[in-house]
């Protein structure tokens, strides 16, 4: 388990992750957790926090950095595994990867795939950090709101 915790030779960890959900506010919103059970329409943080959990991590910069450090990390990890076992990216020409953070799970893809043209999308403060990257287009916005249209695949992890 600890090496898990600790950064591999490519500065990966699932440290973030630990940290993401040992953190006052995921422990506070797991106690809401059986009101979104029971009542429709209730979610959890907006409960605890009265904002939701973006807005909150856009205004949190030291929460919202070790969510894009967990989630970033998470990424390449499954990314690697992803692109090592599964061909289906073989035949997209447009790749939506909705929620991808600055783009690493496009060019991920697009390393092994250069073929693809990729829109990365997410929350407008997230996109704001994301370097230009040739084949791929950012766009911000809520994936709860609508989604860029124009892929012929979407990737949601």
């Amino acid at each position: 388990m600890s090496r898990l915790l600790a950064k591999d030779e490519n500065g990966l960890s699932l440290g973030s992750m630990f940290l993401l959900n040992t953190e006052t506010s995921h422990l506070e919103t797991l106690q809401h957790l059986h009101e979104a059970v029971l009542e429709e329409g209730v979610v959890p943080f907006e409960k605890a926090y009265g904002q939701p959990v973006f807005q909150y991590f856009a205004q949190n910069t030291q929460m919202g950095g070790i969510f894009h450090s967990a989630m970033s990390n998470l990424s390449v990890i499954l990314m690697k595994s992803v692109l090592k076992n599964y061909d289906g990216f073989k035949d997209v020409k447009v790749l939506v990867d909705v929620g991808g953070g600055t783009g690493l799970n496009c060019s991920m893809i697009k390393a092994v795939y250069p073929h693809i043209s990729a829109i990365n999308f997410d929350m407008s403060f997230v996109i704001a950090k994301a370097a230009n990257m040739p084949g791929i287009e950012h766009h911000g916005g809520s994936m709860f709101e609508s989604i860029p249209t124009g892929g012929d695949a979407i990737l949601l992890k």
